[in-house]
C-alpha cells in the first residue's frame, strides 16, 4: 500500500522513483524465491518417482577440474578502523574458556562461577584529558561539562584513524619483501664464517695448551671441571702456566660395564695417544682443513730466557705433525694408590676391572696432576702425570674426581713456594716445622727448621677415613691447616668393652696421636711470617700444648679421656694501614677437660657376649684465627711557641737609622711608648 500511494504522489518529488526502485526489487526477489521452491517441488517429485520406478543406469566419464592458484593475494576483506578482536580470550572452539565471559560457548551458570572476566572489550580514551589535580587556577569563561575529575579534554574526534592500525596488504614477491625488511629491520642472522686457525709464536699465561692427537687433530689438553653444576665438564682446557685444581663428579648408572667402557675412569685416556705441544709456532704453517705438513723450512724467532736478543729456532725435520721433536709425550710419573680408610701407597698403574667377587670397580682414577716443566717463550719441555687410583663400590652412582696442574721452570731447581711475603696471605698453608740443633764445619751447633716437602702437610689437622675412624699414621691423609680459615674436623676412635677395663692409656694416646701425630707440639715451631727463613729461628715461635691429658687407670667399665683439642692461632696486622701485613704471635693446642666414656648397652648389645662388640667414641678438632691487631694512634704535634719581637725597622722614621737593629727590652719599651702616647691623644679627643 506504501509502494502504491507513493505512486500517486511521483510528480511530488524523486523520492517516488527511489520507492518504485525498491519495490521493482523486492518483486524480483518474490519471484526468485517462489521459482526456486517450485523447482525444489519438481526435484523431490523427481526423486520419489525414481525410488519407485526402476532406472536404467548409465556411466559417464566426467573431466577433473582443478582451480588454478592465485597469481596474487586477495585483497583485504577487513574494514579500516575497525576493531576485529571482540572476543580475544575465546581460545577454544565449542568448549568454554575459563574467565572469558564474551565466550558464547559459556553458559550462564558458567559464567556465575567465574571469578573475574579477562578484558574483551577496550574503550580508546580519545579525550586526552588533563587531570584536575594539575590544575591551580582556572580563569576560562567556559565551563567543562565532564563528569569526571578532569578537565581540559577534547569534546569531539574526528580523526578515528589514529586509534586504530594500518591493515597492510599481503606480500607476493620477494621484492616486496626485502622493502620491508630495508625498511623495519634487517636479516636476524648472518650466515658464519671460520676464520683460518692463528697461533702465536710462543705461549703466554692463560693460553690454552695445545696437543696433537694420533689422528693428526689438533686439540687442547683437557682439565675436567665442574661449571654449572657439580658434574664433569670435559672441554675445559688446561691454561698454560695458570695452576689451578678442579674437583667434579663423574655419574655412574652401570658400573658393572662402566667400569672398562666408560674412558674417564681410565688413566690410560688422560697421557697415551696424544703429544703436548712445546710451542703453538708449530702450527705457523699447518691448516687443518688440508691436512698440509708444516714447511721444512720455516724459521720463527723468539727471545730467549734471560737474553735481551733474539733465538732463531728452525723447525727442521718435521715431516709429521704428530711424530717430530716439538711434541712431548706425556711421561708417568708415581701412581698412588688408595685404600679403605683414605691411605695412598706407591703402586703399579693398571687399567680399571670389575671384581665379581668384591662387587667392586678397582683401579678408577680418582685424581689426575700434571706437572709442567717450562722454559719461557721456548715453551713446555716435559709433561708428567701422576694418578691415585681407587676401588669403587657398584653402591656408588657418583664418583668425585680432582684434576690439578703445577707448572715448574725448567732453569730453577727445588722451588721454594712462600705463604706471604713478609706477611701470611689468607688460604695460603701455615708455614710449621722441627726444630733441630746441628754441627757446623767448626763445630758449632746451629739450630734450623727442618720442613716437609709437602707444603701441605705442614700444619695439619685430623681427618677421618672412608670409614670415618681417625688416621693416625703420621701425616698423610690430614687437612692442611690454611692461614685466615677456620676449620672443624671430627672423627671415630673404636673400642671395646674389654678395652674400656683394661687399654684406657691406649685409647687416650691414640686420641692424642690422631690430634698431634708423633707429639708434633713438642718441638714443632710455626713461622711469624709467610717467607720466614729455616736459618733464623728467631722467626719461629714454639707452639704451646696445654692440657695434654695424662694417661689414667680405668673405674670399672668407665674411662676418662679428652675427646678434643682446638688450635688457636694469635695474629696482628702490622705495617702500613693500606698494605697490612699479618704476623702470626702465638700458637697453642688446647685439649679437653677429661669426661667420662661409657660402653654403651642398649637392647641386644646388653647380651652375654657382647664383650668383642665395637663400639665408636667421637673426637673433635678445632682451628681458629684471631685477629689482635692494636690500632693505630693518633700523635697530636705541640703547639708552636710565638715569639712577639717586632721587626728591626718597625719604628723608622722614629729612630735615628732605619738599618738600626733594636733588642727585645727596647722593642718592648718603645712600643709601650707609642702606646701612652696614642692613650693619651685619644682621651684629649
Amino acid at each position: 500500500m506504501a509502494a502504491f500511494s507513493c505512486f500517486g504522489k511521483c510528480e511530488l518529488g524523486p523520492s517516488c522513483i527511489i520507492w518504485l526502485f525498491f519495490f521493482v526489487v523486492s518483486c524480483s526477489l518474490i519471484i526468485d524465491v517462489t521459482v526456486g521452491q517450485n523447482t525444489s517441488t519438481a526435484s523431490i517429485a523427481s526423486t520419489t518417482q525414481a525410488a519407485t520406478t526402476p532406472v536404467t543406469t548409465v556411466t559417464t566419464t566426467v573431466a577433473p577440474t582443478t582451480t588454478p592458484a592465485p597469481t596474487t593475494p586477495p585483497p583485504s576483506q577487513i574494514p579500516q578502523n575497525t576493531d576485529i578482536g571482540p572476543c580475544p580470550c575465546d581460545l577454544t572452539g565449542l568448549a568454554c574458556d575459563v574467565h572469558c565471559c564474551c565466550d558464547d560457548d559459556c553458559t550462564p551458570e558458567d559464567k556465575k562461577s567465574f571469578s573475574f572476566c579477562s578484558p574483551f572489550s577496550f574503550t580508546v580514551d580519545d579525550k586526552l584529558c588533563m587531570r584536575s589535580e594539575l590544575i591551580l587556577v582556572e580563569n576560562s569563561p567556559y565551563k567543562s561539562n565532564i563528569t569526571s575529575n578532569d578537565i581540559f579534554c577534547i569534546y569531539f574526534n574526528n580523526y578515528l584513524e589514529k586509534n586504530f592500525y594500518v591493515n597492510p596488504d599481503l606480500v607476493n614477491t620477494g621484492d616486496v619483501f626485502n622493502k620491508y625488511l630495508i625498511k623495519y629491520a634487517g636479516f636476524s642472522f648472518q650466515p658464519g664464517i671460520t676464520p683460518p686457525p692463528t697461533f702465536a709464536q710462543f705461549y703466554k699465561s692463560g693460553d690454552e695448551i695445545l696437543v696433537v692427537y694420533e689422528s693428526r687433530t689438533i686439540g687442547n689438553l683437557g682439565q675436567p671441571m665442574a661449571l654449572s653444576s657439580t658434574l664433569c665438564n670435559d672441554e675445559n682446557p688446561a691454561a698454560y702456566l695458570i695452576e689451578r685444581s678442579n674437583e667434579c663428579v663423574r655419574r655412574i648408572t652401570n658400573l658393572q660395564t662402566e667400569c672398562t667402557s666408560l674412558r674417564q675412569l681410565d688413566a690410560v685416556s688422560y697421557y697415551q695417544k696424544f703429544r703436548v705441544v712445546r710451542t703453538p709456532a708449530l702450527f705457523g704453517t699447518y691448516i687443518p682443513e688440508y691436512n698440509v705438513t708444516v714447511n721444512d723450512t720455516y724459521v720463527f724467532t723468539v727471545p730467549a730466557f734471560g737474553t735481551s736478543g733474539p733465538d732463531s729456532i728452525p723447525l727442521v725435520d718435521v715431516t709429521d705433525l704428530y711424530n717430530n721433536t716439538y711434541t712431548v709425550e706425556v711421561q708417568l710419573d708415581d701412581t698412588l694408590c688408595e685404600d679403605a680408610n683414605g691411605l695412598t701407597t706407591t703402586c703399579t698403574l693398571m687399567p680399571p676391572g670389575y671384581n665379581f667377587g668384591t662387587n667392586q670397580c678397582e683401579n678408577v682414577v680418582k685424581k689426575v696432576r700434571y706437572r709442567i716443566q717450562y722454559n719461557g717463550t721456548m715453551g713446555i719441555s716435559s709433561v708428567w702425570a701422576q694418578f691415585t687410583l681407587h676401588a669403587v663400590s657398584s653402591s656408588v652412582n657418583r664418583l668425585p674426581q680432582l684434576f690439578s696442574t703445577k707448572f715448574e721452570h725448567i732453569t730453577k731447581s727445588n722451588p721454594f713456594e712462600r705463604s706471604g711475603n713478609p706477611g701470611y696471605v689468607v688460604g695460603q698453608p701455615v708455614m710449621a716445622g722441627k726444630l733441630e740443633t746441628l754441627l757446623d764445619a767448626n763445630g758449632k751447633q746451629v739450630a734450623r727448621i727442618v720442613l716437609n716437602e709437602n707444603r701441605d702437610q705442614w700444619l695439619t689437622a685430623v681427618r677421618a677415613s672412608v670409614s670415618g675412624n681417625c688416621i693416625t699414621n703420621g701425616q698423610q691423609g690430614r687437612i692442611s691447616i690454611t692461614f685466615g680459615q677456620d676449620i672443624r674436623s671430627g672423627c671415630f676412635i673404636p673400642f671395646q668393652q674389654t678395652d674400656m677395663s683394661t687399654y684406657c692409656e691406649v685409647m687416650q694416646q691414640a686420641i692424642i696421636s690422631a690430634m698431634e701425630p708423633d707429639n708434633m707440639g713438642d718441638n714443632l715451631y710455626v713461622a711469624i711470617f709467610g717467607n720466614s727463613d729455616v736459618m733464623k729461628v728467631g722467626d719461629w715461635v714454639p707452639i704451646l700444648v696445654q692440657k695434654r691429658p695424662a694417661p689414667s687407670a680405668p673405674t670399672g667399665y668407665v674411662c676418662r679421656l679428652s675427646l678434643g683439642m682446638h688450635i688457636q692461632i694469635l695474629y696482628a696486622k702490622i705495617g702500613a694501614l693500606a698494605n697490612p701485613q699479618p704476623k702470626i704471635l702465638g700458637v697453642s693446642f688446647i685439649y679437653d677437660d677429661k669426661q667420662d666414656v661409657y660402653f654403651e648397652c642398649i637392647g641386644p648389645m646388653c647380651q652375654p657376649g657382647t664383650q668383642q662388640v665395637t663400639q665408636r667414641v667421637e673426637v673433635t678438632m678445632s682451628v681458629s684465627f684471631i685477629d689482635v691487631s692494636q690500632p693505630a694512634v693518633g700523635y697530636q704535634g705541640e703547639a708552636p711557641l710565638f715569639i712577639s719581637k717586632a721587626p728591626y725597622d718597625f719604628f723608622y722614621p722614629f729612630l735615628t737609622g732605619s738599618a738600626q737593629r733594636l733588642d727585645y727590652g727596647s722593642s718592648i719599651l718603645m712600643c709601650n711608648l707609642v702606646l701612652y702616647v696614642c692613650y693619651g691623644i685619644w682621651t684629649a679627643y
